[in-house]
């Protein structure tokens, strides 16, 4: 909850690198403000295998409302590693 999103992503990245974040936590991390924090949500979210059902429809949301590229770019990115 920090407000330097630097410092908050060296956490998510850190949390995800010793697997002490969930897929619940960062599902709800695709909310965030910080359009950084919503692009590396989507990117863990799908690193080691598919996302549920829940986090697909969040992400197509994502797609059609989410005015920020870099979010979108990983969205792009994402799709092209799912079956």
């Amino acid at each position: 909850k920090h407000d330097n999103v630097t410092r908050r992503l060296r956490a998510l990245w850190t949390l995800h690198a010793i697997e002490a974040i969930d897929r619940e936590a960062l599902a709800a991390l695709l909310d965030d403000r910080h359009e950084h924090i919503r692009a590396w949500a989507i990117q863990l979210l799908c690193e080691r295998d598919a996302p549920p059902a829940s986090v697909l429809t969040k992400f197509a949301d994502m797609a059609e409302r989410d005015k920020s590229p870099i979010v979108r770019l990983y969205l792009a990115a994402a799709m092209q590693r799912l079956p």
